[in-house]
């Protein structure tokens, strides 16, 4: 009995640096935003029956902040180590009369990170632009417009973060105001959303309206830090000395 003892502390102690056996797995983050804007349906409210809509102008666009924007608003990014960090950083536009194919905008704000020795810390944002003009010099035009967007943000590893921040509004239409977010963490490493909704406007002749989408990524990843060879030494020479026990100190 006194030597099962002994053999089963000696296990205890190499168990312990089995576990603790240095890894580099690299920890990695990542976050996107698909925005989108449609044009559902458009009526010549001043002459019905014209079916012509080459008067309403549809400009929209996507411009990455990056960190030589004034601040507040523009992005961050610490890196040290083999950090990498992949992001749109390409600025995108769409811009024509509703008869050009235009009647659709869409794109993805994305953010992914990895380390496996070292550390990241990045604060990513991306701005949105929908407008719709009324070129028209005497006709009044409705339109119905769909705005929607599906966020996700996924991490893995014990020392990884993302969280994704939607926040969309207008001067022009009090009815378009909101916000949406969502993180990835220890008891959700992987999570998705998505909404928006439908919205009407009468535009005027020469009238403009705008619409704002902001989003931002807030993410964070570290390298686990592996123990120091004083910590392996230690455990090694604790198995060693439990094996080597007498008996009798087990008693």
């Amino acid at each position: 009995m006194k030597q099962t003892k002994c053999i089963e502390l000696a296990v205890v102690a190499f168990s312990l640096i089995g576990f603790s056996t240095p890894s580099n797995a690299s920890t990695q983050f990542a976050a996107a935003a698909t925005i989108g804007f449609s044009v559902q349906s458009v009526r010549n409210e001043s002459v019905p029956d014209n079916l012509e809509f080459a008067d309403v102008y549809i400009d929209a666009g996507y411009e990455y902040r990056d960190a030589l924007k004034p601040e507040p608003h523009r992005s961050s990014l610490i890196m040290n180590g083999d950090a990498i960090l992949a992001v749109s950083d390409a600025d995108y536009s769409m811009s024509g009369s509703y008869a050009n194919n235009t009647s659709v905008f869409s794109h993805q704000f994305f953010v992914n990170g990895s380390v496996a020795n070292g550390d990241i810390s990045a604060f990513q944002l991306g701005w949105y632009r929908w407008s719709v003009t009324n070129n028209s010099a005497t006709d009044i035009f409705s339109i119905d417009m769909l705005f929607d967007h599906q966020m996700s943000a996924s991490r893995i590893g014990d020392y990884s973060s993302a969280v994704v921040l939607l926040d969309y509004f207008s001067d022009d239409d009090a009815s378009f105001i909101g916000s949406d977010n969502l993180e990835a963490h220890a008891f959700a490493p992987s999570v998705q959303s998505q909404g928006g909704g439908s919205y009407s406007m009468t535009l005027n002749p020469g009238e403009t309206k705008t619409y704002l989408v902001d989003v931002s990524v807030n993410a964070n990843s570290v390298a686990a830090v592996p123990s120091p060879p004083a910590v392996w030494s230690f455990l090694l020479g604790m198995g060693a000395v439990l094996i080597r026990l007498p008996n009798k100190t087990l008693a």
